[in-house]
């Protein structure tokens, strides 16, 4: 092969190969569903995956950690949304002049929580400083004895009313239930991916403990014939051969290595 010539580093060049190489594509067909493409496809027209048209049942395509990941993700995101929905009504509540004034100077993102506003300093004779959390508690002077008091902030928000806690307790319910049915859901979609997703392991078993002597691949086949009546279409006894394998993807590395060094089109 040709000697290797140095050129100056292309942005261009890295682009295209982070899009082909690193970016999962899928073959450009007018048949349904999306076909995942080998890195580096040359052949066949691709297309870089949609991050939002991308259908849900193509996530098994990147492995089945990844597609239930994002289905666990949508199914909390609805939970989440749900459980608000519920309680748009304690919102609206906290947030309105009958529970605090209007949360007057609680920032935009926490108006309508329970964090309350409407608040006074009540004479706290047995209150210690590491009881309360701090700016709770406070010292004076006792106008009417003069002596030095120790005073507590009190809230005088009413929230804990029996309607506000009815909705918490359907919004917990609700979670509750979502939770139970997101369960079997993911049981149910994990099947499907591996159904979608056939590789060389749904066909694969291993012998973990097999007979001392069963060194014939020979003997493999017709054992699964006769006992299971399954063709056998390869079969690998491995015999301490830890060795091996590394050695053999030592190898596949040094390959990759030569050939991510050669010019395109170079064999």
């Amino acid at each position: 092969f040709t000697e290797s010539k140095k050129e100056m580093p292309s942005l261009a060049k890295a682009w295209a190969y982070f899009e082909h190489f690193a970016l999962p594509r899928y073959v450009v067909s007018d048949g349904e569903g999306l076909d995942s493409a080998e890195p580096g496809e040359e052949h066949l027209p691709t297309k870089l995956y949609n991050p939002f048209c991308t259908p849900h049942k193509q996530l098994g395509d990147w492995g089945l950690g990844v597609g239930l990941y994002f289905t666990t993700l949508r199914a909390l995101c609805i939970l989440t949304f749900l459980g608000g929905i519920v309680s748009i009504p304690n919102i609206i509540y906290f947030s309105s002049d009958d529970y605090s004034g209007g949360q007057e100077g609680v920032r935009a993102p926490m108006k309508g929580s329970a964090i309350c506003t409407d608040t006074t300093w009540v004479l706290c004779t047995d209150c210690k400083d590491n009881e309360y959390p701090d700016g709770r508690i406070g010292y004076g002077i006792n106008v009417d004895s003069g002596a030095n008091e120790t005073f507590a902030q009190r809230n005088n928000c009413d929230g804990a009313t029996i309607e506000q806690g009815m909705i918490n307790l359907g919004a917990l319910a609700l979670i509750s239930v979502g939770l139970l049915i997101m369960n079997f859901t993911i049981k149910r979609v994990e099947v499907q991916f591996d159904i979608d997703e056939q590789t060389a392991q749904d066909y694969s078993i291993v012998v973990a403990n097999p007979p001392l002597d069963a060194y014939d691949p020979a003997e493999w086949r017709k054992f699964f014939y006769q006992k299971f009546g399954a063709y056998v279409t390869t079969c690998t006894v491995g015999v301490d051969n830890d060795l091996l394998v590394n050695s053999l993807v030592e190898r596949r590395e040094k390959l990759k290595l030569i050939e991510s060094k050669l010019e395109p089109g170079t064999s």
